[in-house]
Formats: C-alpha cells, structure tokens, sequence
C-alpha cells in the first residue's frame, strides 16, 4: 500500500454515505512516486473538514475554500470551492516539478480552468507558473498573460483521469525549458524560455483548482494527487510518478465500486431475516449488529415489544483496502392491540377523488364513518368536491379481534376530477449545468394526462447562499428530493435536502432540511433557518404531511442506509425529536418520460392551480389577433398617414397566459390611399400586424446593448466586442430596422481603458451617457458624461469627455476604491429620482458582484445625495456560476417598480432575472424587494441564442415595448439585437417572445373598416349674439350655409321661431329677436335646414342693458 492510503484509511471515522475506514494490512504497490526533492504532496484522503494535508512530511498544508466533496483519496471541484496553499511554496527556486493526477468535466475544458498556480495574481501582473486544462497548456510568466512563455500539447478528456507533470529548469544559455508529460510519456516541450522559475518574485497566490486571474471560473472535475518537487525529474523519474498514480486511481477505483455495490435495500420496515452478504465485487464483507437481540450479526430477525432501531456495520476489505459502512435497520414491534394498530393509520391529508380508504391496518379491520358522503362514502369512497378543496371529517373504526379503537382525521379532500404537480430535480451532468439541473423543477398532470415538464424542463426553486461563511461571495447551495405538500390552511410547501453546488452533502445541513412555503407553487419564500430536525444523522428524502387526526405535520426522513424516522411539528417553530419508523408521509414517486428526470413526488391541486401553473409555466404563444374597431372619418377629415394610424388603429393580440393587449399593424399604404374624405363611403384598408425580433441587430460583436429613441431617431450603442471593448460606437437610423446598416460615429475611443456598457439617459432635458471605464477589468468604475445644450449627439467634441465625472458618493469620496462599479442605470419614482448599478469588490479578495440603489439629482447625475445600499445579491445558484448580478434595468408596470438584471458567468449560463417593489415603498430598503426564484430568460428560452442577457428597453412610436439584448448565436460570440416584449398575465416580462410567437403567422394579417360619414351638400352653421336697443337686450342668430346649393332655414329661439329663411349657398343670413328684456339670461339658438335635415346650435351669453 503506498503512503497516502495508510494514512487514508487510518485517520477517517464518518464521511459521507456513513463511511467509515479503518486500516488493513499494507500490500506493495508496483511503483513509487520519487521522494528525492519532494516539497509537499497531497493525497486528497483527508476525507472531511477544509484541510489538505501535505503527507511529505514538510508541513505544507492546504486550506480548502467553499467545501466540496470529499471521496475516497479525491476531492471533486465544483466551479466554486479550491485548494489555497501556502506562501513561498516555490519562492527561491530555479527549477520545479509539479504532477496532478486529475478528471475535468466537460465544463472545465470549454473556459479558463486552471489544476494548478504557483506565484502571484494574473490580475495585478505579479507573475504566476500554472497547468490549464481548456487548452491543456502549462504557462509561466514574470507579470500576466502578455509575458507568457507555454507548452501546450492539445487537450483533456473530459471524465478520464489523466496524470500530467510539468518541469521547468534553467539551461545553459540564461534560458529555461518547460516540459510536459502525460501519463508518463513527455508530449512538450518549450526551450529557450525567456521567463525562468526565479523570475517570480511574488509567491503568495498558490493555488489548486483556481486561476491566477479572479475573474476565471474555478476548475470543475476531480483531483486526487498533486506533488511539488524542487527540481526536474528526469523522463524515468516522471513514468515512475505516473505510474504510481495510475495504479492508486485503478484501486481506488475497484474499492469504491465495491463499497458503492453494498447496499441492503429499504431497511425502515423489516420484519423477515436479512440476507447479509459476505462477498461484493470481488471484496470481502463481515458484519456487526449493536444489538444482536433483534438482529444477530448473519441477519436473523427477532421483532420486540417496542419498535427497534438497530446498525449493522459492514466492513469492506479489497486488496489493501479496508472501510466500514453502516446501515440503520428499523424493525417494528408486534401489533398486538386495536390501539396499537389505530396508531399506525395514517391518511394523506388531501384525499383523491376515486380512491379508497384503507379498510385494514396491521392485520386489523377498519370501518369509516363521514360527516358528508358527498364526499368520503361510509364504504371509503372518496367522491371528490365540485370545485377547490373541501374540508370533510371521518370516523375510523379499527377492530383487532374483539376489540376496537377509533381515531378522527379532520381531512381535505380534491376536486372530483384533480390535476397533480411533481417536484423533482434532473441528474446532475456536472459544472455549471449541475447547478441548474440540482433545483426544484415542476411537472403536471391533467385530465389523467401523463406528466409534462414545466418551464422548458427548467428548475423553478433554488436555496439561497449562505453568506455567512467564507468566501465573502458566498457559498452556493443546491436541493434534492424536493417534495411537495398542502400546508393544514390549503397553501403549499416544499421541503428538500440541501446540498452542495455539486449535488453532494452538505455537511452544514447535517440533521437539517431546507423549508419554503408558497401561495401558487410560483413564488416562494425560504425559512429562515434550515428545519432542524434534531439529529446527527444525515438527511435525505424528506417528506411532509398534515397529520389531520392529531392536528399536527408528520416529517419523515431517512439516513442514506434507508432507516426511516420521523418528527412532529405543530406550525416547523418546535420539532420534536426523531423516532425510528415504518410508516412515511411520503408519496410515490410518479411514473413520466421526462428526459434526466429524478421524480420525488406527487401532490394534488385544484383545477384553478393547475391553470395558474400551466399558463405561467409554459412557453407563452399568441393565441388570437382581433382586427382594430372601425375608424369613422367625417367627410373633410384629413386622411391619417401610416405612421399615424398605426398608433391609432391597433389590433388585439391575445396570448397562451391570458394576457393580451394592443399590437401595432403596418397598414397597406395603396390601400389607405384608395379611402376618399370628399364623399360618404366604407373602405378596407389591409395589414400586417408589426413583429418586432432581430437579433443579431448587427453583424459586429456586440454586448450590453442599448437601444434609445431621441429627438425622433433611433440610435444603439453597446461594448465593442469587435474593438477590444476600448471605444464607444455610436448608430443613428430614421427607422428601427434602419440600424442594422447604419453608418458608425466613433463618440469614444481610450485604448489606455476599458469602456464597458454604456446606456445613456435623459434626465431634466439633457441627455447623459454612463458607463465603466478602467485600465483593467478590476478597476473600472462607472463614469459621467453630458452631451452640451443644443450639442451634435453623434460629435464626440459635444460630449465633454474630457470633463467627465466617476461617480461619487455623497461625500464625494470614491464610489468603490477597492473593486469596480459598473452598468450604472437611473429611473425616477414618486419624483425622485434613483441610480442603479453593480459593485463588487476585487482587492484584496473577490465578493461577489451585487445590486446597489441610491438617490441622485438628476442635475448632477454623477453624485449621489443618500447613501448607498445593496439589494440584490446573486442569491440562487443560476446567478453563481461567477457569483454576480448586473446590468439592471427599470420599468413601471400596474403599480411596481420591475427591474430586470443578469446574472452568471458572460458565457452560456448567463440569465436574466426579475426584482420588483412597490411603488410606494422605500426603495433604499432591501427588505421592499422581492425577487423572483426562477429567472426570466435563460439559454434554453430561444433556442441556439445562448447566454442571452443585459437588457435595455425603449417604448417605439406606436407604443411597442421593445428590449435590446445580447446574445451568443449557436454559441459564437455575443451580439446584439432587439425584441418586442409584452407583460405577461402574472406581471412577469416575456422576453423570450420571437416573431412566430409575438404574432403567429396565420393570425398576422387583419382589416381595418374605414367609414367615411357625412354629405357633400350644405353644411350650415349658426352664431348668436346680443346687442342693447332702447335699453332691451336683442337676439342675433347669424346663420351660414357651407353647401354648394341654397338651403331654406328654421330658426328656433326662447324668445321666438323664424320659419323660411333663405340662405344661398356659401352665404351668411342674420335675423333678430326682440326679447323686451334689460336682463337676458344665457340661452341657445336651434337651425334646422328644410332639404338635408342639417341641424346646428349656438350659445350665446347672458346680458344687461342697465
């Protein structure tokens, strides 16, 4: 046995799966590692806890940061957890060896992935010597990546444990020589090196399983072997090295198969003799009972008077391999009373329409009585309600022999024909997809229907980090077995295994449960504290339900050697303690082909829940477009041009959610120009409701786009991917389409500095651009600049670059001094206006990148007047593939405040997200915030649009939501483009709607009815007025006939009517009336022609002749 197992399976008592492992007699292995110059050597058999022990004997010990999984002499890396090693560990060196013996996952092998770095930070060019896995190359270099010297010999497979050593040694012409050797055999090499091992002079960022540079992901997969030695092995030392580790991984690897073989099925009802195996895949296997009473060591069964836990130890031998692995077996005592049996009848606390009541219960009778047979027949038969849950209690009688017992259950019971929900998670696939994949994603069941995936296969439920720990950017944490269960009011609840970001356990959830609680099965909200549930045992497949006889919820649980437990909780704020049990409140797990699908559960809903989910959980779909109403137009009107009736004539759209509203249509102008205003007539105008979905926009690679209407035209903007993202380009187009050829205005361009999304804002009248300048990506700050009063928006001269301001706080000290700022967006709100932006800190460590909001003038947009607050941090595991949330964006919609943000990594697993508040709540209060669980818009929303994110959003003339986004097509790189948006019926946005689904094609042509009211001959017109004669008030009616022909009048007054008067046509007649009258009252004159029936009033005021 070689040294690292030794002390392996000496120094490890539990580990997860209830492991335990003892030693055995050593054997020889067939190769040796070399020892001559070994610095420190890492087994990765510590087994548990954040230390990595340096087995040379040199006291080179590791700190493991983030967790991760420990297993049987590997660790596996998560994308979020490393190996932090000493300082110094090649300080003084000329010439070194490092070997790895390591898995990567297919995640590792697509980014910047590093096994292993030695020296100082990428980010600060201080120097660092490094093993990559993406393009499987080893590198080092006196400052960052513009001083590199590499060997690179291809790449890695992913999940195939691969064993590479890199040397470098000084040679004899003040150079070095890099070497690179896989599985033993050299496959590089670099000579002439002109950065040499001493060269480094910084040596205080060592590292496994993370980059040099903080803004690369963490390495994902599994290691179980790196040495540092203080000189180049030779080519033999290296095959010896190789060798060694092959035949440790060929060991472990037949040992742990065996271990994972050993299982004894469900052990939480036994009640027959066990068979205990002596033999598993080749490994010897003896046993141990702690109380050979109820099971003896070769499994014989002997029940007693009360319920009995027992643990039977396995020891496991392969080889040189020894551990222990432990199994909980519960074994129920003898019913012997009809007490005892009433005790084990349990009901689910929603009953199903069409099934039975259990009419036996550990070999007792039981009979039923209900207080309404509508819904629960005295036979068992539960009937169902009409419509929702309906509350029903139930007698039952248990008779065991000659005697009985009775038990209450106060109970609901479904609608006569119910739909059900399953929550379940997908199999992990590993690295970032893990982190998706381990969620609660939801599937449904109507009308007996099989089950269909929800919101495309995606979870709906992530835990939130814990922040408490380090690193200060969180701990990511996943879920399994979700389960679903009615809370005692009808709401619902979700209970689940917490996890590690990789699916394994988390052992600060030992003994412990995640909670939620939900209204909808849509949104949710975490306990506070993970349910403790008052053990040192590890939890797995919680399950919940209301106990409606005893009036209390029932959890059950059990250990990974399947013993069942359960606790009881009035209201999850006390819990009792756990006993052993053979009865679970869990459902069985219901049968669906949904692809990676690990189903936990099964629960119940109302029609009307099911509705709910379906609509918010599908991909929404246009349904129906209803033409516009009729347009009247009087004969005369002027005739509306297309632009103009395309805000005035709107069709109907109505969408798969429920939700609906106006669509702009594009108005055949032959058409509109064929309706005649001169004449009385109906004409039909033909169009074609307007789609709204480009993307890319442009050919140029474009990210964190902006789209904005100014002075009548459109214009975009964005970070130059194709410029090194050193300049700001600026399009200006008459029409939205026009953009995607118009002409580039360079407005900015440092290349001494980043210039990273820039949005530009209208604020008090003059017009604004922000965005994150900085020599280095740890560095850039968000920054001001103000186009001048009257100024050319595409002169770069009229923007006052040279004046622009970083912004500040209150004080005016930096927003930032010690990370970056960036994607600042301002919005007002009840009159006050807010800025917006992401922080993070990135010296002297990495937190994670977080949402803050202040207030501002909008006089002085650079300064903030309040101080600054957080409000969103990347909570959710889909946001923490980088840990950061960015790029937020305000909308007001039915009396919120909605902000959209990203979330991720810039790469694929890049997502868009929703926060919204109240209008009229505090803002600068985190606690006014609500996020949504689930993000809005993800890689598998459009399909081949990947990493979609960042968005923008202007309102378009004919009042069109419309978002500017980026994306990476087919996974190339990130572009621009934009989409037409709508709210969706539950006040989420639908950023994923595509032409096809904006409009489907056979709803998009419509006709608009145009009538045309009125007659060509005359119009007539009437005027009053008064004058003083003689000191009475006289009526003046002054009528005109408009008309091509002479018209005959009546003119009817308070003080008298004038019948016959003649009025040729185009001509003017007035008459008068006498009142008698020093005072006349305000009154109205009525005309009515004789011929056209044209009718016409006037008013004419009060008036004194005093």
């Amino acid at each position: 046995m070689t040294q690292r197992w030794m002390r392996a399976l000496a120094g490890a008592m539990v580990v997860p799966l209830a492991l335990s492992l003892a030693p055995a007699a050593a054997t020889a292995a067939t190769s040796e590692a070399p020892t001559n110059g070994l610095l420190a050597a890492y087994d990765f058999a510590d087994g548990s806890g954040t230390a990595l022990t340096d087995v040379s004997g040199n006291g080179v010990d590791g700190s493991l940061v983030a967790g991760g999984r420990w297993r049987a002499g590997t660790l596996a890396f998560d994308g979020g957890n490393y190996v932090r090693l000493p300082d110094g560990v090649l300080q003084g060196r000329t010439a070194a060896t490092v070997t790895v013996m390591a898995k990567p996952d297919a995640t590792a092998l697509g980014r910047n992935n590093f096994l292993w770095s030695f020296g100082g930070s990428g980010d600060a060019a201080t120097g660092q010597f490094f093993l990559g896995t993406n393009s499987h190359r080893a590198a080092i270099s006196p400052t960052n990546w513009r001083g590199e010297q590499q060997v690179a010999w291809g790449a890695y497979q992913a999940g195939v444990w691969r064993q590479t050593t890199v040397t470098i040694e000084p040679d004899d012409n003040g150079t070095s020589t890099l070497t690179a050797y896989l599985d033993g055999v050299q496959v590089a090499q670099k000579t002439g090196s002109t950065v040499s091992l001493d060269d480094l002079t910084t040596h205080t960022n060592n590292l496994i399983g993370r980059s040099s540079y903080n803004g690369d992901a963490a390495f994902t997969g599994e290691i179980s072997n790196v040495r540092v030695y203080d000189r180049a092995l030779s080519a033999d030392e290296v095959a010896q090295a190789a060798a060694a580790d092959a035949t440790e991984a060929a060991d472990e690897a037949a040992f742990t198969a065996a271990l994972d073989a050993l299982t004894l099925g469900d052990t939480g009802n036994v009640t027959a003799d066990l068979e205990l195996p002596s033999e598993i895949s080749g490994a010897q296997v003896t046993w141990t009972s702690s109380n050979p009473a109820v099971i003896t060591d070769d499994g014989k069964v002997t029940p007693s008077t009360d319920d009995a836990t027992v643990t039977l130890t396995a020891t496991v031998t392969l080889g040189g391999y020894s551990a222990q692995k432990r199994f909980t077996v519960m074994v129920p005592a003898p019913i012997e009373t009809a007490e005892q049996a009433a005790a084990r009848l349990v009901l689910p606390y929603v009953l199903t329409a069409g099934t039975t009541l259990p009419t036996e219960v550990a070999g007792a009778d039981v009979t039923w009585a209900s207080d309404d047979e509508s819904l629960v027949t005295a036979a068992g038969e539960v009937v169902g309600a009409a419509e929702g849950l309906a509350d029903v209690e139930l007698t039952a009688t248990v008779t065991l022999g000659a005697a009985s017992a009775t038990k209450v259950f106060r109970q609901k019971v479904s609608e006569a024909d119910p739909a059900f929900v399953a929550g379940y998670t997908r199999k992990a696939l590993g690295g970032h997809e893990a982190m998706l994949d381990l969620s609660m994603h939801l599937a449904l069941s109507t009308d007996g229907t099989p089950f269909r995936a929800l919101n495309l296969n995606q979870g709906v439920l992530w835990p939130e980090a814990d922040f408490e720990a380090e690193p200060r950017s969180g701990v990511t944490k996943q879920l399994s077995d979700p389960y679903v269960f009615r809370m005692k009011d009808g709401s619902f609840g979700v209970i689940a295994t917490q996890t590690n970001r990789d699916g394994a356990h988390d052992e600060t959830a030992t003994g412990k449960a995640l909670l939620f609680t939900s209204d909808d099965l849509v949104q949710f909200e975490q306990a506070d504290e993970l349910l403790d549930l008052r053990t040192d045992e590890q939890v797995v497949e919680p399950a919940v339900d209301f106990d409606g006889s005893a009036g209390e919820y029932r959890i059950t649980w059990r250990t990974p050697d399947g013993a069942t437990f359960v606790n009881t909780t009035a209201d999850f704020s006390e819990i009792s303690t756990p006993r052993a049990s053979s009865v679970t409140s869990a459902s069985d797990a219901p049968d669906a082909n949904i692809d990676d699908a690990v189903l936990r559960s099964e629960a119940v809903l109302t029609r009307s829940e099911a509705d709910v989910l379906s609509r918010r959980f599908t991909p929404v779909t246009n349904t129906a477009i209803d033409a516009p109403a009729d347009l009247e137009l009087a004969v005369g009107d002027d005739l509306p041009s297309t632009d103009d009736l395309a805000r005035a004539a709107q069709a109907q759209a109505t969408y798969s959610d429920g939700s609906g509203g106006d669509i702009a249509v594009d108005w055949d102008a032959a058409d509109l120009a064929a309706v005649d205003t001169t004449t009385p007539g109906t004409y039909e105008v033909s169009g074609t409701v307007r789609t709204v979905d480009q993307l890319p926009l442009r050919s140029e690679a474009k990210a964190d786009p902006q789209v904005f209407m100014w002075e009548g035209k459109y214009y975009f903007l964005a970070t130059t991917e194709d410029d090194h993202q050193r300049s700001l380009y600026l399009y200006e187009s008459e029409t939205l389409e026009g953009l995607a050829t118009a002409e580039r205005h360079i407005i900015y361009d440092d290349w001494d500095n980043l210039a990273w999304a820039p949005e530009v804002h209208e604020l008090d009248g003059s017009l604004y651009l922000n965005w994150a300048r900085g020599s280095t990506w740890d560095r850039v700050t968000s920054t001001v600049a103000k186009l001048d009063e009257g100024g050319d928006i595409l002169d770069p001269d009229d923007w006052g670059f040279d004046e622009a301001q970083p912004v500040v706080r209150e004080d005016g000290t930096a927003l930032k001094s010690d990370g970056i700022t960036l994607d600042m967006t301002y919005f007002e709100a009840n009159g006050q206006w807010y800025a917006m932006w992401s922080q993070r800190t990135t010296r002297p460590y990495i937190d994670s990148a977080d949402l803050w909001i202040a207030t501002i003038d909008p006089a002085q947009p650079w300064r903030l007047t309040s101080d600054a607050v957080t409000i969103a941090r990347p909570t959710y595991a889909w946001e923490r593939s980088t840990e950061v949330v960015e790029g937020p964006f305000a909308l007001h919609h039915d009396g919120k405040l909605v902000i959209t943000f990203s979330g991720a990594g810039t790469d694929r697993t890049y997502m868009v997200g929703q926060l919204e508040v109240d209008e009229d709540a505090d803002l600068l209060d985190p606690t006014s915030w609500t996020k949504l669980n689930a993000p809005l818009l993800t890689s598998a929303s459009v399909p081949g649009q990947f990493g979609p994110g960042h968005n923008a959003y202007f309102t378009d003339t004919d009042g069109t939501l419309i978002t500017s986004i980026h994306a990476r097509v087919n996974g190339g790189p990130r572009v621009s483009g934009v989409r037409a948006v709508r709210w969706g019926e539950f006040g989420n946005l639908l950023l994923d709607l595509t032409a096809d689904r904006q409009a489907l094609p056979e709803n998009r042509d419509v006709t608009l009815t145009i009538t045309v009211t009125g007659l060509a001959e005359p119009i007539l017109s009437a005027a009053a007025t008064t004058r003083c004669v003689a000191g009475r008030n006289v009526l003046v009616a002054t009528l005109t006939n408009h008309g091509t022909a002479p018209q005959t009048v009546t003119v009817t007054t308070p003080h008298g009517v004038r019948s016959a008067i003649a009025i040729g046509a185009g001509k003017s007649v007035s008459t008068s009336f006498a009142t008698r009258l020093t005072d006349l009252p305000a009154g109205t004159v009525t005309a009515q022609a004789h011929g056209s029936g044209d009718e016409a009033t006037a008013h004419y005021p009060a008036g004194s002749c005093r």
